[in-house]
């Protein structure tokens, strides 16, 4: 959610109260939309949702983000 922050530049859901996005996230598998604000690859939103998926084993480690990263990096130089 962060990184979606940081892209958007705004808090996603600002219609919502705290305890009902609680309530979506937890039960309902609210996401934020892709941003609009800037591009981003499809690698890069494809990483995103993993980071956000509803079963933990799902999600990539630190490990697996960071070697996400620098791939990501070494492909803009």
């Amino acid at each position: 959610i962060v990184m979606w922050e940081v892209i958007q530049q705004e808090i996603p859901y600002p219609q919502l109260k705290n305890k009902q996005v609680i309530r979506g996230v937890s039960s309902e598998g609210l996401k934020p939309d892709r941003p609009t604000r800037l591009l981003i690859p499809d690698e890069l939103w494809d990483q995103m949702n993993q980071c956000w998926s509803f079963e933990p084993p799902k999600r990539p480690s630190f490990a697996d983000l960071s070697a996400f990263f620098r791939m990501m990096t070494k492909s803009l130089q």
